[in-house]
């Protein structure tokens, strides 16, 4: 019998290989696939803008994962991210603002099976208040 480390090193010099031979262009984005990435982010923070629920929900994948600030838990799903934005019991808000400049952030967008890409992963990070 193998040692279960020399079976793992085959199993990746196989999968290696298996990449040489794999045309790196097919992982390439096309324009219009670039164009429609930055049009999910700004659906997205248009839909912010405009105090809209539907639409910010509109530009995430069902499965959806927010990973919030501040070491809050990460918010999975629709319903979740639903709940977690807007309450039920809570009173309505508005944004006057939407700037993703201050702190940090990573969107990861997947293509859908109709071509449109939408966000399915949002991190943030911002500075934590100061009180003075």
């Amino acid at each position: 019998m193998l040692p279960t480390r020399f079976l793992i090193c085959l199993l990746c010099v196989g999968t290696l290989a298996a990449c040489e031979e794999d045309d790196p262009h097919k992982y390439l984005l096309s324009a219009n696939d670039l164009a429609a990435i930055q049009q999910a982010h700004f659906a997205y923070r248009d839909g912010w803008r405009a105090n809209d629920s539907a639409a910010v929900m509109a530009a995430l994948t069902p499965d959806a994962v927010l990973i919030p600030h501040h070491g809050h838990p990460e918010v999975a799903g629709a319903s979740a991210i639903q709940e977690f934005w807007w309450p039920p019991d809570s009173p309505p808000a508005a944004v006057t603002a939407f700037d993703t400049s201050a702190g940090n952030f990573l969107e990861i967008t997947r293509k859908q099976e109709k071509g449109d890409w939408l966000i399915s992963h949002r991190i943030w990070n911002d500075p934590v208040a100061q009180i003075e």
